[in-house]
């Protein structure tokens, strides 16, 4: 009950504040020069399912996510079970005699040189995925900013639904080496953005719609969501599984429910953003003149897919110690990104390869990781917040980084490493179990480390700057899972947990670069003292809503 009355608060808050959410926008806005409005009906107050809000996009990313979660299992057994059979077959074994692609997995699959080649093939999935992620995240932000975000959304799902038919017809395949096709299913996914253009479109979404004082709350519900995805996902799936004895079954789910989410885009969601109509005939004109091609360096300039980091260390007047907090908290998160990126797939094949876990029993295992991680988000978070700011009431003169803010970051990371660590010493599947349970507290560091960017530049930037931030974590994901998965594939059944202490030694390096993230920032942005309101300054009423809500949570308690 109380965290229902904590949601059911912010919901009202956020509502009852879309004119001042608004007024952040516009104030911000005005350093620039230009108007990003939030839509609103002028003559009267809009229907509310004709007004941009969380909680009308929160629903379709959930099921977006189940989609996405229940296939995190069936496709690394599904690539298991294609590369043991050619494995197999090599060994002279005949095909037909080797494991059916539609059940469980022979025991015999679960050896050291099948392990590392689908080690192996993983590397190459994660270095497409995070090459085409790097290369269009940052644009898709951006473009985010100008044709709006409910097309950016649409077109992070097209690529995954191409991609389960095309997972589909090679598990059907006959051929032994039909699992050399995989990659190419992940190219298709990669090109149209997938949970990076997702995840960064939702938070600038999120963004239109939520005061700064906010959006910590609201950037957890979506990662709560995201969560919630990777726990009822798994868990159908493996229901599914169980009933049908078929493992594409699950993708047949998967596809039915993109298409669920890209029909709710479609007809039902409204857009977060309109733009000024003088500004638009500003640059139309502008496009149509013979000048606006400008030069061949022009012409490189506007391709550089470097030139979006800009806004991480911006030349606009912005005071030094904003700079440094954004590029900190920007590597922060890059660094969290690198070690979560193919970290469960890790868990995974260690547990099938240590324990002999089954599909069924990794989708469970799954499922609960997901369940602690959305309940972290929707009750531990909420609480932290909430005490933190009843003893420490942030100032309205303060922008930047907070003392929860920093908290919670630091808090997730050394959650992150009490269980990789205990999962390296863990004497049974129980223990195992319980300590990938722990690390389900990390799932808060990067909602929170991402709002806090937000609350360092004005709101007709966040588009970009989260763009920016998804471009650094594609980039350090080309790097982290090829290491993982080479340690492993090198190590396995020799120190297979070699792997896991690499992980806690990232997350060791993050806590430390954490510690110099500035906090109590008094002034604005900007060197001329301007940006106050447009980032982080918790007006009189935020303050007010704020501890209206720490008082009911209390009451609760």
């Amino acid at each position: 009950m109380t965290v229902r009355k904590q949601v059911n608060s912010e919901a009202a808050s956020i509502l009852t504040n879309e004119s001042e959410s608004t007024r952040y926008a516009d104030d911000s806005n005005n350093h620039d020069g230009e108007e990003s409005l939030l839509l609103q009906e002028e003559n009267g107050p809009a229907r509310w399912w004709k007004t941009p809000s969380v909680y009308l996009l929160i629903p379709a990313y959930l099921v977006e996510n189940i989609a996405r979660g229940g296939l995190l299992a069936p496709t690394l057994n599904l690539t298991l079970q294609l590369v043991c059979r050619a494995y197999y077959v090599e060994q002279g074994m005949d095909s037909e005699a080797g494991i059916s692609i539609m059940g469980e997995m022979a025991n015999d699959c679960q050896i050291p040189a099948v392990h590392s080649r689908v080690s192996q093939l993983n590397i190459w999935i994660s270095l497409i995925h995070s090459l085409t992620g790097a290369l269009l995240a940052p644009k898709l932000g951006q473009l985010s900013d100008r044709l709006g975000r409910r097309s950016i959304l649409m077109l992070s799902a097209v690529g995954p639904f191409v991609s389960e038919i095309m997972l589909i017809l090679i598990a059907r395949s006959d051929s032994t080496y039909s699992y050399r096709w995989i990659p190419l299913a992940f190219i298709v996914e990669g090109l149209t953005g997938s949970v990076a253009a997702l995840q960064l479109t939702c938070q600038a979404y999120a963004s239109d719609c939520t005061p700064p004082a906010r959006r910590a709350f609201v950037f957890g519900l979506f990662r709560a969501s995201f969560f919630g995805g990777s726990a009822f996902g798994p868990a159908i799936g493996a229901f599914i599984i169980g009933v049908t004895g078929n493992l594409l079954s699950v993708f047949y789910m998967a596809m039915a429910l993109q298409v669920t989410f890209m029909l709710y885009v479609l007809l039902f969601l409204p857009e977060s953003l309109s733009r000024d109509p003088h500004a638009e005939d500003e640059e139309e004109v502008h496009e149509s003149s013979p000048s606006a091609h400008g030069t061949l360096r022009d012409k490189i300039k506007r391709i550089n897919i470097f030139s979006s980091l800009r806004v991480l260390w911006p030349n606009d007047g912005t005071r030094p110690v904003i700079k440094k907090n954004i590029a900190i908290l920007a590597t922060i998160e890059m660094m969290i990104a690198g070690c979560q990126t193919n970290s469960m797939t890790l868990i995974l094949l260690y547990a099938e390869f240590v324990y002999g876990w089954s599909s069924i029993t990794a989708n469970y295992v799954v499922s609960f990781n997901g369940i602690g991680r959305a309940l972290a988000l929707l009750v531990i978070l909420p609480m932290i917040i909430s005490t933190i700011r009843w003893f420490h009431p942030r100032p309205q003169t303060e922008v930047g980084a907070s003392v929860t803010d920093i908290f919670v970051i630091q808090f997730s990371i050394i959650c992150e490493m009490v269980s990789f660590a205990g999962m390296c010493v863990a004497k049974n599947s129980v223990f195992f179990a319980v300590f990938a349970l722990i690390g389900s507290f990390g799932a808060i560091g990067s909602p929170t480390t991402m709002s806090t960017l937000t609350k360092h530049v004005p709101n007709d930037k966040v588009g970009a700057i989260l763009g920016s931030v998804a471009w650094l974590q594609s980039i350090w994901t080309l790097f982290t899972p090829i290491l993982f998965s080479s340690i492993y594939a090198y190590t396995v059944g020799v120190h297979t947990q070699a792997a896991f202490v690499t992980i806690i030694m990232f997350y060791f390096l993050t806590l430390v670069i954490s510690f110099f993230v500035s906090e109590h920032l008094e002034g604005g942005l900007y060197d001329s003292g301007d940006g106050l309101d447009g980032a982080a300054g918790e007006t009189e009423r935020d303050m007010e809503l704020e501890m209206e809500m720490q008082t009911e949570v209390v009451e609760n308690a």
